[in-house]
């Protein structure tokens, strides 16, 4: 039992009936499947593993993880984690088991013939404030958020799926790197990756480098995708890191000390002071699409480009765009389904590589989302090029710890055997302990991880 719900733990394949292919990546593929005893339709997200030597993803772990402890109408449920393996090859499968939705938000802004009402674009974004909210409260940063990534029901029900780049944290509000004291280690304020996040979602602190950061970069992401849904495509599409500042500033104005406070500290504004001054446009930008002035607020305090001044999902939900007509469609009285076809661009499923040389943490604990943590080394995991929309692997670089864990109760570090508290929080992640493949995966990592 875990947050008041039951986890099935590890499934049979033959428990469902395989339909349509919704997606496929570099690390998994999607399939629309039917379970046969309930007759409800689900989606199972199939874990490529491409060379088994070098064990279970460790995105695709931590999002397993993650799942397990929450609950929420408008975060993505995991049902279930189903383990095959084929008796002609020996090779086996790893299936994640979610209830199917009928789309994501990006296949419906890019069909014209998809008319979002205000309404329910406020529908769809209280439900996307919530479910931040409610990760925020739990202490959780969802890290990459974006069009992509929200699943949509024809019944209006939104909710945040693909939780590979997500990760618990001390805490949410911090102190950034360029306006606070010198961290010298520690959990308070600690310091993580700045290669998250898509890049046409990704916030002007992580693009100019930022690595002490919080909940305020996915306020950015919700920002970035509140303007998508009425332009119908990203509002910052950048082809390179600088193109993409270059393009938050035309439209959020120039950093300066009074709007974006110790910005000139971090490692990327080298180059950007000698940039030509620019105003801020955001008001503008909503007025050529004659939007309310609510709406225009909206977005304008959550495209605030001083992410301690950024408003937050709990300041999001009691803001005015909320509470003014036209008020957020209501799915129980209203008739939903205006969406007779499934709308996916792309189902999540392309999780990002990891970096060489980790270390692994097992740890135990009665807190939620504590039963299984990764330490890493790296310091900066990789740089993403290319489209704003698929991420992929160009560098890694080493650096010192950065992953904390809240209040350990027990730790075991580097597997140092096949015995112990690690073989138990694997446990907890994929369920049967017994099974062949859940064995060689604990032997594959303990071999990954010896000097």
């Amino acid at each position: 039992m875990y947050g008041g719900r039951q986890f099935v733990g590890t499934a049979q394949l033959q428990e469902y009936e395989m339909l349509d292919k919704l997606g496929e990546g570099t690390f998994g593929e999607v399939h629309k499947a039917l379970h046969v005893a309930s007759g409800k339709m689900v989606a199972l997200k199939r874990i490529l593993m491409h060379n088994e030597k070098e064990g279970f993803p460790i995105t695709a772990l931590r999002e397993i993880k993650i799942l397990k402890k929450l609950q929420h109408p408008n975060v993505v449920t995991l049902t279930a984690m189903i383990v095959s393996r084929s008796a002609a090859t020996l090779k086996s499968s790893i299936y994640m088991v979610f209830p199917y939705m009928d789309h994501d938000l990006s296949g419906l802004l890019e069909n014209k013939s998809n008319h979002l009402a205000p309404s329910q674009i406020k529908l769809y974004m209280k439900q996307l404030c919530e479910g931040v909210s409610y990760l925020h409260r739990n202490k959780i940063l969802h890290r990459d958020l974006k069009s992509a990534n929200l699943l949509i029901s024809n019944e209006g029900v939104l909710q945040i799926a693909d939780f590979g780049l997500a990760r618990p944290v001390s805490q949410i509000n911090v102190t950034p790197r360029a306006v606070g004291t010198e961290w010298k280690g520690g959990r308070r304020d600690a310091e993580y990756t700045n290669c998250v996040v898509t890049r046409w979602y990704r916030a002007p602190e992580l693009l100019l480098g930022e690595t002490r950061y919080g909940g305020a970069i996915d306020l950015w992401s919700v920002g970035c995708i509140f303007g998508e849904m009425f332009v119908r495509k990203p509002i910052f599409m950048g082809t390179s890191d600088v193109d993409q500042l270059e393009k938050i500033f035309d439209t959020c104005g120039s950093p300066n000390n009074e709007n974006f406070p110790g910005w000139n500290q971090l490692p990327g504004s080298e180059g950007i002071k000698e940039w030509k001054r620019k105003e801020r446009k955001v008001k503008l930008f909503t007025e050529h699409l004659q939007l309310p002035a609510d709406t225009a607020d909206f977005l304008d305090k959550l495209l605030t480009l001083d992410p301690c001044r950024r408003m937050t999902a709990l300041e999001a939900l009691d803001h005015d765009y909320f509470w003014t007509d036209p008020m957020p469609a209501d799915p129980k009285t209203w008739g939903f389904l205006v969406f007779p076809s499934p709308s996916f661009r792309r189902y999540p499923v392309f999780y990002p590589l990891p970096p060489r040389n980790l270390t692994y943490t097992f740890c135990l604990s009665p807190l939620n989302y504590a039963n299984l943590y990764l330490s890493s080394s790296a310091n900066r995991l990789f740089d993403y090029q290319g489209s704003g929309n698929t991420l992929h692997r160009t560098s890694t670089t080493t650096g010192g710890n950065q992953l904390q864990v809240p209040r350990p109760v027990l730790k075991t570090r580097c597997l140092p055997s096949r015995m112990g508290p690690g073989r138990c929080a694997l446990r907890l992640v994929l369920g049967d302990l017994g099974h062949p493949l859940c064995r060689r995966m604990l032997d594959n990592l303990t071999q990954a991880t010896r000097p």
